[in-house]
């Protein structure tokens, strides 16, 4: 009678199609060392392209642009859901979504750079190829935002490949009998993994505190010096107020006034570089920088503004004080066609109203 003789599973020689160091436990071991790999380097992909965003394109990242793209394809109905569930908090959510998403992307990408070598590397590679994509259908798009995402994801990439080379070399997966020392070769891993996660962590902080301070908004408000208004608003009686208990004040102070955020990062505006333009359906375009408006017989009014998402009795509403040079007269300066029935707006991150 033939004896049954135990199955074996042999590894290559890590150049061929796959890798299988073990059976059982060592098999969980390794898949969930590679996909500690893989979220690792997912998440040095998206810091480095914040970082690197900071440095060459502060108005726009990779992570940002691709936010704003699956925000644009989202039905109305879920973009309503999710503003009536989340309130103002909808885009923090949001960009914890999308985060929790890249480290499942990531660890997939882990586990399948285990099994065929440059698998993993290729979703990486995926993810920068859409960045790109993304970047590229951004109005703040600009020549040194192109290669960020594909930088970010080529580094992303390298790091998935060598973590999980090592991972491999050095036995990790077969190394489950070991119980009281670590092999040099566990050390060298889990030194590289944990630099790695720590470097990642690190760098997302000082992207968030970089990109906030890139801003300037705290700066450029302080230089900010409005003249008088040729049109004064009428002043405001002492002691008038509605009378009603829970209303506001009749005249909102700015630190209370509400504010919803239509983009998932704010714009950074240089009011020394800003412009207004003027085109379309005019006899003569325009463009003025801050310095022509300011110089322009500037009116001031009390004008109530209300969140088209602010319901009866909600607080999305304030009322203040706000200098400006009427519309209609920069139309007549511009000399509107016949035909022309109405005005577009568009911000400076390609929002239209």
């Amino acid at each position: 009678m033939n004896t049954p003789q135990p199955l074996q599973e042999t590894a290559d020689d890590g150049e061929g199609s796959s890798q299988r160091p073990g059976t059982g436990a060592a098999a969980r071991v390794s898949r969930r060392w590679a996909a500690a790999s893989g979220v690792v380097s997912a998440g040095a992909a998206v810091v480095l392209g914040e970082l690197l965003a900071g440095l060459l394109s502060p108005s726009l990242s990779p992570l940002t642009a691709v936010g704003g793209a699956v925000i644009d394809a989202v039905p109305p109905g879920v973009k309503d859901w999710a503003i009536s569930w989340f309130g103002t908090a909808d885009k923090a959510v949001f960009l914890a979504g999308m985060l929790l998403v890249i480290a499942a992307v990531g660890s997939l990408a882990g586990i399948l750079e285990q099994v065929r070598r440059f698998a993993g590397s290729a979703v990486i590679a995926v993810f920068g190829i859409v960045g790109l994509a993304a970047v590229l259908t951004r109005a703040q798009v600009s020549p040194a935002a192109v290669p960020v995402p594909l930088v970010a994801a080529a580094s992303g990439a390298f790091l998935l490949g060598m973590l999980v080379r090592r991972l491999r070399e050095d036995g990790i997966a077969a190394a489950t009998g070991m119980e009281g020392t670590a092999s040099p070769g566990r050390r060298t891993f889990l030194q590289i993994l944990t630099a790695g996660a720590g470097a990642t962590a690190v760098g997302g902080v000082i992207a968030a505190v970089w990109r906030g301070a890139a801003s300037g908004i705290s700066e450029a408000r302080e230089k900010l010096r409005l003249p008088g208004a040729a049109s004064a608003a009428p002043a405001i009686p002492a002691g008038a107020e509605v009378g009603l208990d829970g209303m506001q004040p009749l005249v909102t102070p700015n630190r209370d006034f509400y504010r919803i955020d239509t983009a998932l990062i704010v714009p950074s505006i240089d009011p020394d570089t800003w412009t207004l333009r003027v085109t379309g359906m005019v006899e003569e375009e325009i463009e003025l920088n801050l310095t022509d408006l300011l110089a322009k017989p500037l009116t001031e009014r009390h004008v109530t503004i209300a969140c088209v998402s602010n319901e009866v009795g909600g607080d999305l509403i304030g009322n203040a004080r706000w200098l400006g040079w009427p519309v209609r007269e920069l139309l007549a300066l511009a000399r509107s066609q016949d035909g022309a029935d109405m005005v577009l707006s568009r911000s400076s991150d390609g929002w239209t109203a």
